[in-house]
């Protein structure tokens, strides 16, 4: 019986980590930018200046406005987005594919 309680304890502690993680958005352009950002029906404005990054800003899902751009960004708690020439990009995008060789054949 032990090692069921032991287990439960070690989930509670993961709670609470896992919450806490939110998206980024860093802005690697010379001018601040205006964002929109609707969560759960609720919408705020935020500025980013140049060089900085505003962390917390997607508690699970939300869409990101830049500017007057009509088109929203989708996020999740998990992005990490940089603002480049005044375009939101997913820092993943910026990575380059991993060779992985030819497909593989089946039989």
């Amino acid at each position: 019986m032990k090692v069921p309680v032991t287990l439960v304890i070690c989930l509670f502690c993961m709670i609470p980590a896992a919450a806490s993680h939110a998206a980024t958005i860093q802005n690697r352009d010379q001018i601040e930018h205006q964002l929109r950002v609707i969560e759960g029906g609720a919408e705020i404005q935020l500025a980013v200046s140049p060089g900085r990054a505003l962390t917390g800003v997607c508690k699970t899902k939300c869409d990101v406005y830049v500017g007057a751009d009509p088109v929203p960004y989708d996020l999740i708690s998990s992005d990490v987005l940089l603002i480049e020439e005044g375009q939101l990009l997913y820092e993943d995008d910026r990575k380059p594919e991993a060779d992985t060789g030819p497909p593989a054949q089946t039989q």
